[in-house]
């Protein structure tokens, strides 16, 4: 009866996936999937722990990088990363200093400051760097 557990914390590892897009989740999934079939035959859960732990740290080792280059080369970004929107050009939605500022990117309010002065509002910006969840923008020079 052991497999119906294994089954159901894949399924929820697989669902909960869907919200990080990481693949750790779904290779803890993958893993309680193949554990369940393992433990119809085999009804030890110290085994079936043993198996776990053993097929998680291969595919979250092996499997996982494989899967994230993969998709990363696909769709030139980083999955679940802010750098990929290092070099956006956007307006300050208030005046942006050292700090603290907000930016719109993608019709969301994000928390902004610069290391060059004060930006004033409406001033155009470019994303350069992170800094935790907080964009570090220059102003945009004309050409």
């Amino acid at each position: 009866m052991s497999w119906v557990i294994w089954a159901v914390a894949g399924g929820i590892c697989v669902l909960a996936e869907l919200f990080t897009l990481d693949f750790t989740l779904l290779m803890l999934g993958v893993s309680c999937g193949i554990v369940a079939g393992i433990s119809i035959f085999v009804s030890n859960i110290f085994v079936d722990v043993l198996f776990f732990a053993l097929i998680s740290i291969i595919l979250i080792f092996l499997v996982r990088p494989f899967l994230k280059k993969k998709i990363n080369t696909q769709s030139n970004s980083s999955v679940g990363s802010a750098d990929m929107y290092i070099g956006y050009t956007t307006s300050a939605l208030s005046h942006i200093d050292t700090h603290s500022g907000n930016i719109e990117v993608d019709g969301e309010v994000w928390g902004a400051r610069t290391t060059q002065g004060l930006i004033p509002k409406d001033e155009p910006v470019r994303i350069v760097d992170f800094q935790g969840i907080t964009a570090i923008v220059e102003p945009v020079k004309d050409v």
